[in-house]
C-alpha cells in the first residue's frame, strides 16, 4: 500500500491484483514502461520507483514478471488466433492509416498480455492453491463479505502484513548499507527520527532518473539491449530465497549457498534496527487514521487480548 506524500489518507495504488508496481498505477506511469512496439514492455523495467529502495530480490522478482509479459505478448502475436492482431486488410506501410493501425495493434497486444498475466496470477496452473478474489469470502461476524461497496481494503490488514521481523540477515545487511547511502556513512538507524527518515527518503527519490529504462539496482549494469544479465538476476533470486528458507527448513533440503543466511522469527523485538523508523512511521500513521488498537483487533478475531506489554513479545 502506497499513500500520497501530501495526504496519507489517499492511496496512490489500488487494492486490485493489477501488478501496479510493474504496469503503473496510472496512465503516465504505464506509458513510461511501454515500448509502444508490438505490445512489449521496455526490457527489464517496472513502474514503481519505490522498489529501488527495497532489497534487490524485490526488483529481480518484478523483472521476472516484465519478461513474462513480453514472452506472452510475443506468443499472442505469433499465434494470432483468428487474425485478431493482424493489420486491417489493405493497410500497408504507405497507407495514411498505417500508424494508427500499428498503434491499435500494439495496444491490443499489450492489454491482452497484461490481462492474461493477471488472470494466470489468480489461477495458477497445476496447483491446488489459488487466490481468486471473485469467490465468496466468509466473514467472522457475518455470512459473507459485502460486495458492490467499492474498492475497500482494511487499513488494519496493511498494518498486519509487515514482514520486517522475518527478513533475512542478508537483507538486513542490505538495509543498513542502503541507509548509509541515503543518510550518510555515520547514520545510526536506531536514533533516526521519523521526520529525518521521511525527509531523507524524499531527497533520495528526487534524485532517481525519471526513465525506468535507466534504473539499476544492487550494482547491476544494463546490457546494450537494456536488459540485465540472466545470471545476475537468477543469483539474486536464488540467494534471497535460500537465505529465508534456510531458517525454516534444514539446510540440506534448501541447499543454501551461505550457511550464515537466516530469517528472523516474528516478534516486536526481532525487527531490525534499520527498520525502526519505518515501524515508528507505521505506528504514527495508524494512530492518525484512528485504526483499531492491538487488543481491539485481537478481540475481533476471537483471540485472547493482552494484559501487559510483556506478553506481546
Amino acid at each position: 500500500m502506497s499513500t500520497n506524500d501530501a495526504d496519507i489518507t489517499k492511496l496512490k495504488n489500488s487494492s486490485y491484483l493489477d501488478l501496479g508496481p510493474l504496469y503503473g498505477h496510472n496512465e503516465d506511469q504505464q506509458n513510461q514502461v511501454r515500448s509502444f512496439q508490438d505490445g512489449l514492455l521496455k526490457p527489464d523495467t517496472f513502474a514503481e520507483q519505490r522498489l529501488l529502495g527495497q532489497p534487490p530480490g524485490v526488483c529481480a522478482l518484478i523483472i521476472a514478471f516484465n519478461r513474462f509479459h513480453n514472452y506472452i505478448v510475443k506468443e499472442l502475436a505469433l499465434i494470432n488466433e483468428g487474425g485478431r492482431f493482424s493489420l486491417p486488410a489493405g493497410v500497408t506501410p504507405d497507407s495514411p492509416k498505417y500508424g494508427q493501425a500499428q498503434a491499435k495493434r500494439d495496444d491490443d497486444l499489450f492489454q491482452t498480455g497484461r490481462l492474461t498475466i493477471l488472470n494466470l496470477n489468480t489461477n495458477p496452473v497445476d496447483s491446488d492453491w489459488k487466490l481468486d478474489p471473485r469467490t465468496e469470502i466468509s466473514a467472522l461476524n457475518s455470512p459473507t463479505v459485502p460486495r458492490g461497496t467499492g474498492n475497500q481494503v482494511s487499513a488494519e490488514f496493511n498494518m498486519i502484513y509487515r514482514w520486517h521481523a522475518a527478513i533475512s540477515n542478508q537483507d538486513e545487511a542490505w538495509a543498513h548499507e542502503f541507509m548509509k547511502s541515503v543518510f550518510g556513512a555515520e547514520v545510526n538507524p536506531g536514533t533516526l527520527s521519523v521526520d529525518e527518515f521521511v525527509g531523507g527518503l524524499r531527497r533520495w527519490f528526487e534524485g532517481i532518473d525519471t526513465d525506468p529504462a535507466r534504473w539499476t539496482f544492487n550494482g547491476l549494469q544494463r546490457q546494450q539491449d537494456g536488459s540485465f544479465r540472466d545470471a545476475d538476476l537468477v543469483n539474486i533470486l536464488q540467494t534471497g530465497t535460500e537465505c529465508v528458507a534456510g531458517a525454516l527448513f534444514p539446510l540440506s533440503h534448501v541447499q543454501a549457498s551461505n550457511a550464515n543466511c537466516s530469517a528472523g522469527a516474528f516478534g516486536a523485538n526481532n525487527i531490525p534496527e534499520a527498520m525502526k523508523a519505518i515501524e515508528m512511521l507505521g505506528i504514527q500513521q495508524g494512530r492518525e487514521w484512528g485504526l483499531a488498537t492491538l487488543n481491539e483487533f485481537r478481540h475481533f478475531f476471537k483471540l485472547k487480548t493482552y494484559s501487559t506489554f510483556g506478553k506481546t513479545h
